[in-house]
């Protein structure tokens, strides 16, 4: 068995049986991996990374990387192309679509199209805005590479800090919404979205009354996400 923790240095992963588990730290991560991996599912997503809870405060998902393959964030690309941590500190303090530009650029050097990224980045800003994401840092996504096929971005995992999680549970919901913020390329969930274009997912009534009866604060928040955008 492995045992790592988040980039946080706060939740405690490990990886058994082919399976990555994760518990909770704050409390809510594993209930926030659910109701997200339950949403993507019920929308027809297929290239996402399914987490289902194992316990109250436990989730798991099945291991992703391929077997002789490799998984390697954003990050760890960049400094792979010889970017040092300085360098990329220093362009993500750049504007935002200063940063989106130079990961589309970077990206394509190994085989993406700009349509395609386009359609990825907006898929993923989409899920980030709509779950209120506050995690996705370019640790917390990147290339499958794998021996039979070629690189794939992947991007839909590790939701676990989204849906007011990291926020105290005394702190009124309104006020954790308003203090959640994005972090890939803009603080701002908005501006993110409108820099890589239009997405909208086929949110089922099914999954609408799921959340409902699901009575907990992150169904709470999830709702009222769907509510605001898809209203």
């Amino acid at each position: 068995m492995t045992v790592f923790t988040s980039s946080k240095g706060t939740q405690e992963k490990w990886l058994k049986d082919d399976y990555f588990y994760k518990r909770d730290f704050f409390g809510g991560e594993a209930e926030a991996e659910f109701l997200v991996s339950e949403f993507l599912k019920s929308c027809g997503i297929k290239d996402y990374v399914p987490y289902e809870k194992v316990g109250s405060d436990l989730c798991r998902s099945q291991n992703f990387i391929p077997e002789g393959g490799s998984f390697v964030t954003m990050f760890r690309l960049l400094q792979q192309r010889g970017y040092t941590e300085s360098d990329i500190e220093q362009i993500a303090k750049k504007q935002p679509q200063e940063q989106y530009n130079f990961l589309k650029k970077e990206l394509a050097e190994i085989g993406f199209s700009e349509a395609e990224l386009d359609s990825i980045f907006a898929r993923l800003f989409e899920i980030d805005r709509l779950t209120l994401n506050v995690d996705r840092h370019w640790n917390n996504f990147g290339i499958i590479f794998s021996k039979d096929e070629p690189p794939y971005l992947l991007t839909l995992f590790d939701f676990g800090y989204s849906l007011g999680v990291t926020f105290p549970r005394t702190m009124p919901t309104h006020v954790a919404i308003r203090k959640s913020k994005a972090m890939t390329v803009s603080k701002s969930f908005d501006k993110q979205c409108e820099l890589a274009g239009a997405f909208s997912f086929d949110i089922q009534d099914s999954f609408i009354e799921f959340l409902k009866n699901r009575k907990t604060r992150e169904a709470h928040i999830f709702l009222s996400r769907i509510n605001k955008y898809y209203n």
